[in-house]
């Protein structure tokens, strides 16, 4: 697994750069069939954001010591 951690969500456009940079960067590697992200429900910009990016909603889950939920994100690469 590969890890690509946004730690501040204001600058759109370069989170939009970092995603793409990733992607095609592990494109076409077998050992790395998709991207996940994981979002915290009530963030609606990054939800947008992801969803307008191309990545479908996988699901949901808790983290240890998170009392929101996050939402899981996809995009096969």
């Amino acid at each position: 697994m590969k890890s690509l951690i946004f730690e501040n969500f204001s600058d759109k456009d370069n989170i939009s750069r970092k995603i793409n940079h990733f992607n095609l960067t592990w494109t076409g590697n077998p050992n790395y069939p998709v991207i996940r992200l994981d979002v915290f429900e009530g963030n609606l910009s990054a939800n947008k954001l992801y969803s307008k990016l191309g990545f479908s909603q996988a699901g949901k889950c808790r983290f240890p010591h998170q009392e929101m939920e996050f939402v899981c994100y996809e995009m096969k690469i």
